[in-house]
């Protein structure tokens, strides 16, 4: 029976029982046994390699038919964050056909320096390094090296990183040591071009972290309010990312993220909804429309891809179904003009609903013409 990929948390509730650097190794060494390589030149894999095997870890995956690859390694390795950091750095794994769509609608033009600015364990980096390799056929090693950022406030992350695209490159016949533009750090108050230089990156990418105002430390609330995005109400962690992926960026960058929905909507997210609509910024969002994304967590999500060098309207897709989740390049978009968007509310519909609403909104008259004002009750927002 192969668990593997619909059942990755009950591999790692079966496994639970043993480290995870126990588990790590055995993952590690059965790829290269499964891809037929007995011998590793890369040093930060070939020590990993070097660990004694642990034959209970072994065993239950011979047992279960489970034959690892790089995608159940990067799993694993999100699920093996601990509860504190998933709370306060809101670390979630991102399904690999919703990073495959981000990066083939954001790395659209030239091949391209490309940042992560909450890298995580390395999922979107490792599909841009994909990615780039098909449209130039450039070297991993010169990829990594040259065109690859990514940054991450949790050490472990930057380090699993490192291990997911050395893996990558090795099995795709580079084996040597590389070179990474990798840091640890909070990317919100991160000193860009002390480590990186003065350079603009041509793409960012990834899923900032989602992490609610209630839930976050006093210094990261007081770090938030310095973006001039986010100095308004109670903003969530992700919010300010938009906002430095426009300054990290050149004057044509584009920028593609897989965030919360509520930035669409919630009063909290006024400025930032003024920042991207007055700069014309917004080129495409996807709305999951209450479809989970990730796997057990229940997050209202959508996709948004950003152009520096602006545009009149944007598309808008909503998706209806779960076979639409699966397959996101069948969407059907719709045309939004730009500067019918502010600060207020963002209502985007499919063109049926807003045909509907606008024949609702024309018909007898409106409350305004009866009413001066409208109120409501007390609300807790639980």
């Amino acid at each position: 029976m192969i668990w593997f990929p619909s059942h990755p948390k009950k591999i790692n509730k079966e496994l639970s029982i043993y480290s995870f650097s126990d588990i790590e190794t055995v993952v590690i060494k059965n790829i290269f046994q499964s891809a037929g390589i007995k011998k590793v030149r890369n040093r930060l894999i070939a020590n990993i390699l070097k660990r004694s095997v642990n034959n209970g870890v072994s065993f239950w995956f011979s047992t279960n038919g489970i034959i690892p690859d790089l995608e159940l390694l990067e799993k694993l390795y999100e699920l093996n964050i601990a509860e504190e950091d998933k709370k306060v750095n809101g670390s979630y794994y991102t399904p690999t056909d919703v990073v495959s769509y981000i990066v083939k609608n954001t790395i659209i033009d030239n091949v391209g320096s490309i940042c992560d600015p909450a890298c995580g364990s390395g999922a979107f980096l490792v599909e841009s390094a994909k990615f780039v390799k098909q449209k130039s056929n450039l070297s991993y090693f010169r990829i990594f090296k040259e065109l690859l950022f990514g940054v991450d406030i949790l050490p472990t992350s930057v380090e699993r990183t490192k291990i997911m695209l050395s893996l990558l490159a090795i099995l795709n016949g580079e084996d040597k040591d590389f070179s990474f533009n990798l840091c640890e750090g909070d990317s919100l108050v991160f000193n860009w071009e002390a480590n990186f230089g003065s350079k603009k990156f041509d793409y960012v990418v990834g899923n900032p972290p989602y992490v609610r105002t209630k839930n976050l430390r006093t210094e990261v609330r007081e770090n938030i309010k310095k973006w001039s995005t986010a100095n308004f109400g109670n903003v969530d962690l992700y919010i300010p990312f938009f906002e430095l992926a426009t300054k990290i960026t050149n004057e044509k960058g584009k920028i593609g993220f897989i965030t919360p929905s509520t930035y669409l909507t919630s009063f909290n997210a006024k400025l930032v909804r003024e920042f991207l609509s007055s700069n014309k910024f917004l080129k495409r969002i996807i709305d999951f429309n209450g479809w989970q994304v990730f796997e057990g967590a229940t997050t209202y999500t959508c996709i948004t891809i950003l152009d520096k060098e602006k545009s009149e309207s944007l598309e808008f897709s909503l998706v209806n179904s779960q076979e639409k989740l699966k397959d996101l390049d069948t969407l059907v978009f719709n045309k939004i003009k730009t500067d019918i968007l502010g600060g207020n509310e963002w209502r985007l519909l499919s063109k049926e609903d807003t045909e509907k609403i606008f024949k609702i909104e024309n018909a007898g008259s409106p409350l305004f013409k009866y009413v001066n004002k409208f109120v409501t009750g007390l609300a807790t927002l639980n």
